[in-house]
This record gives structure tokens, sequence and C-alpha cells, in this order.
């Protein structure tokens, strides 16, 4: 069975087996033992069915790439000189393409030839390559999620937000349609969609879904909902047809078979709902809605916030609106009924005493001058854009004129020059000073007040003094939002506020701004 020359293991006879060729064949390893001209000498029977349709008979005495041609100019030849040259066991794994398998593969050298033992681990090494698409899988949907986390979070305007969300949620979840509903007072509302359907017709298909026990199910339990085919729910199909008329009921098939709908819980609480068509049925799966929930999880926070955000900007217009009106009350519209009041004098003055008309008249000059300033500063707190054309300097020395006119008030300025910082610097510095002599002609009965505005090397400070009545800064007065606003003001551009008073001794404001801001 050899060929001459060659001295091979005898494997028939088990009589005739020596003891270690019982325990190789004992081996659940392959084993191939070759001798110094790399031919095949002994090969256990596991090792057999690696050469397939060989026999172990016509194995013996041929050369090993004779046998496994396959295997030569390949890592597999390359290990076996490695380790006959070098004279060192040699480990590697390495796939064999004829028997689509992976082997993990120990050559033993020796002066007499080789052993090599190899096992198949094409299962291990497939199970690792499923476990590393799955770590690459999930790696990529949590950096897509961060990225989605990021964008989404980066907008508190309503309106924008809602077509972002639903943008990202497609590079994360494909969709043939996507809506997202709010509820208000226990009815809901579509507030976006993307799909075939025009907007309308989506908002009538939805009352189907109102009042399906879908709805009622997502309500109970808050979780996802995957219907595999809505073709297979009848009263869907009818309804579908109802809105969209029976000619045009092309996208039933083009939007609604497989369908997800995911709660939006902000703080536990259930403020709407995300629905996903797909066009192809049994599209959604588990990891779909994992996936989904995790973007609506986001998403219903930043609709929180947004809406939030859009109350506190519609609150703070109707304040800005009250204020405007109180000013026009105390200031304009008092100097206009003074002209009035004036001029009728000076009309009846005209007819008994014409001399007494010359003061009626300067009586009308006077309101008309403080009216013009205060409709002029007024316009400034409209338009904060002039604190770029004219500046804060301006702005200042305007606002004192108003004071000085209506109220007879002392006040000194001492503002040098025109401060070099940004926009929201002079308008942050302009509303305080503007809210420090407002409470200083409203509550302090001061004579004097002094305005100082000090450009310093890393900061600008802001100072209001006056020696009116003063107040203990450590009470909590209730209502006072204007104390509260400078805090907020100053905090938002990294600076200090400071408040010195004592009843009776009056009233220090002092605020800080570093001059990057």
């Amino acid at each position: 069975m050899s060929p001459p020359g060659k001295r091979a293991i005898p494997l028939e006879g088990t009589a005739e087996l020596p003891q270690a060729v019982a325990i190789l064949e004992s081996f659940t390893d392959r084993f191939i033992a070759l001798d110094v001209d790399w031919r095949i000498i002994y090969i256990n029977i596991r090792g057999q069915q690696f050469a397939r349709d060989t026999s172990r008979e016509q194995l013996l005495g041929r050369y090993i790439w004779d046998v496994f041609p396959d295997a030569a100019d390949t890592i597999f030849e390359h290990k076996f000189r490695e380790a006959a040259e070098k004279q060192v066991k040699v480990s590697f794994e390495a796939f064999y393409l004829p028997n689509d398998a992976w082997y993990a593969i120990r050559i033993y050298p020796s002066k007499e030839g080789m052993s090599i033992y190899y096992n198949d681990i094409t299962e291990r090494k497939n199970a690792e390559t499923q476990l590393e698409a799955r770590v690459a899988e999930r790696t990529k949907e949590l950096s897509l999620l961060l990225k989605v986390s990021h964008i989404v979070g980066s907008t508190l305007e309503f309106e924008p937000l809602l077509n972002t969300i639903l943008e990202q949620l497609k590079t994360v979840v494909d969709y043939s349609g996507a809506a997202i509903y709010s509820i208000q007072e226990d009815r809901l509302t579509m507030l976006d969609y993307v799909g075939p359907l025009p907007v309308a017709q989506m908002e009538q298909l939805w009352q189907f879904y109102e009042r399906s026990a879908f709805y009622q199910q997502l309500r109970q339990k808050r979780e996802a909902i995957i219907v595999d085919d809505l073709h297979d729910n009848m009263g869907f199909a009818e309804a579908y047809r109802k809105v969209v008329g029976e000619r045009e009921d092309r996208g039933l098939d083009q939007q609604f078979h497989s369908w997800m709908v995911i709660p939006l819980l902000a703080n536990e609480r259930f403020i709407g709902l995300l629905t996903l068509s797909h066009s192809r049925p049994n599209y959604y799966t588990p990891d779909h809605s994992r996936l989904a929930f995790a973007i609506a999880n986001q998403a219903a926070v930043a609709l929180e916030n947004a809406y939030l955000y859009k109350r506190a900007q519609e609150l703070a217009v109707l304040q800005e609106r009250q204020r405007l009106a109180r000013e026009l009350h105390d200031s304009v519209s008092q100097e206009l009924y003074g002209i009035s009041l004036s001029a009728h004098a000076a009309r009846e003055a005209l007819e008994t005493e014409p001399t007494e008309s010359i003061a009626a008249l300067e009586h009308v000059m006077l309101h008309a001058d403080v009216g013009l300033n205060e409709m002029r500063a007024l316009l400034f707190e409209l338009r904060p854009e002039l604190l770029e054309t004219e500046g804060l300097a301006a702005a200042l020395n305007k606002r004192v004129e108003v004071l000085r006119a209506r109220y007879n008030l002392a006040i000194d300025v001492e503002v040098k020059g025109e401060p070099d910082i940004a926009i929201e610097g002079k308008h942050a510095l302009f509303r305080i000073a503007q809210e420090a002599l407002h409470n200083v002609t409203k509550h302090a009965r001061a004579s004097k007040v002094t305005l100082r505005l000090t450009q310093e090397k890393t900061e600008l400070a802001l100072e209001v003094r006056d020696n009116g009545t003063g107040f203990d800064p450590g009470c909590d007065f209730t209502g006072h939002f204007g104390l509260r606003s400078m805090h907020e003001r100053v905090a938002s551009l990294n600076g200090t506020i400071a408040i010195e008073s004592a009843v009776g001794k009056g009233t220090t404001v002092c605020a800080r701004i570093p001059r990057i801001n």
C-alpha cells in the first residue's frame, strides 16, 4: 500500500496495530503524519474525511500537495514550510475552499517529518462572523441614533422639527409613508405626514385608526404595534376606498401593506403617536420597532420641548404687548392728553387773555417733545437692531432724555464711547439699564441718579445708582420679575450682577459682562 522505499504505518488488522496508532485512531482531531519528503505515512479515519472520496490506502505514500492541490501556494503551504524550515510548532486558522470549511491547524515538525492536527471550526467561525456582523450592525444603529438624537435635539422650532423627525427616521427605519400625531383633549391631531396620499386624505383616513382596536391597545399597553398586512383588515380597505375613491385606490398597494405604530411618551405621558407604513407585506420586525421606539422617545422629548418653547414665545409676545400697552398708557397717552388740555386752554385764553395763551402753547410744545421722545424710546425697544446702527451709548442717552423730561429727574450719564461688544451684549445691557431706571422712577423716589458705563480691559461694567428710599435685597418680593430678568440676562452672557441696597440709603445695580460677548 505504500510506495517502494517508503514505510507506512499499517492501517488494517487490529491485532497488528501498535498502541500509538490505536490512540491516534481514537483522536477527535483529524491527524496526518508526513515523512521528510512531505509524503503521507499515516492518516487517521477522521483525517481521511478531509480528502472526501479518496480512501486512506490511496493516500498513503502520496505527496501532500498532490492530494490537496488546492492548498498549494496558499497559507497552508506557507505555514507548512515555515514549520519545516524553522523547526517550530506553527498554529493557524484557514479557509479551505473545496470543502467550504474553516480549519484550525497545528503543525509539529521533527527530523523524521511532521505531525499535523486539524479540526473543522466552520461552525465557530460562522458564529463569530454573525456576531461581528451583529456588532457592526448594532454599532451602526447606535451611531445613527446618536446622529438622529443630535439633529432632532438641535432645534426648538416646532414646524421644522416635525419634518426633521420624519426625515431622520427614514435613515434608521425605511417606510413608504409616515405620520406624526399629537393628542389634544383626548383627540388625535395629525401634525405632519410624508407619503403618497394628499394630507387631507390622510387626515380623513386617520378616523379609521382612531376608532380601531389598534388605537385602544396602543393607549392601554403603550407598546409598538406591528400589522403584517393591512390588506387582511377589510375594515381598513373599505375605509381607504371611501377616502380616496374606488378608482384611485392604487395607493393601497403603493403604501399600505406593513404597518407599525409607535406611541410617543414624554415623562410617561401619552402625548401622541408615530405611524409607519410600507408597500411590502411582513416588512416590519421587532428590530424595526425597537429602533423606531428609540427615535420616538427622542422625538417625544423634542416635541414636548418645542411645544413648551412655542408657548413661551407666545407668552413672551403677550407680556411684551401688555408692557408696551402700559408704557403707552403711562407715557405717550398722558402726553397727548396734556397736549389736548393745553391746546384747549390756549384757545380759550386767545379770546379773554391773549398773553396767557403763550404759556399754554409752551405746555403744548413741552408735552409734544416729551411724547416724541417717548415714542422714539418705545420704537428703540421694538426695533433692537437700532442698537447696531445707533449704538448702545445713543440708546442709553435717549432713554435718559425721556426720563428727565417726564419725571423732572436729575440723571447724570457717564458713557465714554461705543463699547466694542456683540449685539447680544449691547441688548442685554440696554434692557438691564432700562429695568433699573424703571425701578428708580416707580419705586425709589430718588432726586438724583447716576448711570455709568465703564469699559475695562476684560469686561464692561454698567452701574445705575440712586439716592432713593432703597429696600432690603434679602426679602422675597413676589412678582418682581424685573430683578429676575436682569439676573437671567447677565447669566446668559457669563456675567455677574450685584444689587446693593438698604432701607433709606438708595440702591446700586452693577452688571458686569466679559468683553468677548
